[in-house]
């Protein structure tokens, strides 16, 4: 939360004690370049460590979604736009993932038709909200807040999503208003929203 808040140094000092601690965190590692940036500080050497991190577990085979999705990220801040589709598009019905594809694919290949990955994500958000699980789109009634640890660490990393997947949620429903302003109607898959 100081990353949020604008509290840089203590953010700095967590993640950089996070990111040493564990090689595979992608999370505190994109988040101690970010908070570098933030500190107009000199991110050079770190962001070649954090790259060479995010390399290495695209390697290494695994496929837990939060740390490809850290790794789409990191590539994508480092402008290497094939690597980060593919880290995000590996996450499977990963929502935020889903957003970071069809912001970055629109990137890359600007001629590239992203109706279908829109498709995708406007259904997964539909069944994630069907369950009662809020989207970015059509976000549902909130829960009541769990106090408990799990709970809170789930708000936070909710609330980091939602801030990660700003510029591509924006990308998302111009691309729905303007389908509405060509069409004459919203998209179908928004029906009943």
């Amino acid at each position: 939360m100081h990353f949020f808040r604008g509290e840089l140094a203590p953010a700095r000092a967590h993640f950089r004690e996070a990111a040493g601690l564990d090689e595979d965190d992608l999370l505190a590692s994109y988040y101690l370049v970010r908070s570098l940036e933030g500190a107009l500080a000199d991110t050079a050497d770190t962001r070649a460590l954090v790259l060479a991190r995010a390399v290495a577990y695209t390697k290494s085979g695994e496929m837990d979604e939060e740390p490809l999705y850290y790794a789409g990220h990191i590539f994508f801040e480092n402008g290497l736009l094939e690597a980060a589709v593919r880290c995000f598009g590996r996450c499977g019905t990963f929502l935020p993932a889903l957003y970071m594809e069809v912001e970055v694919i629109g990137q890359a290949d600007p001629i590239c038709d992203v109706a279908p990955y829109i498709d995708f994500l406007l259904r997964q958000e539909a069944l994630q909200t069907a369950r009662g699980i809020s989207g970015f789109l059509h976000p549902s009634t909130p829960a009541p807040a769990d106090p408990t640890p799990s709970g809170l660490v789930r708000a936070v990393q909710d609330h980091c999503h939602a801030r990660e997947v700003a510029t591509a949620l924006a990308e998302v429903r111009d691309r729905l208003r303007r389908h509405e302003a060509e069409t004459g109607a919203p998209h179908p898959r928004l029906a009943g929203w």
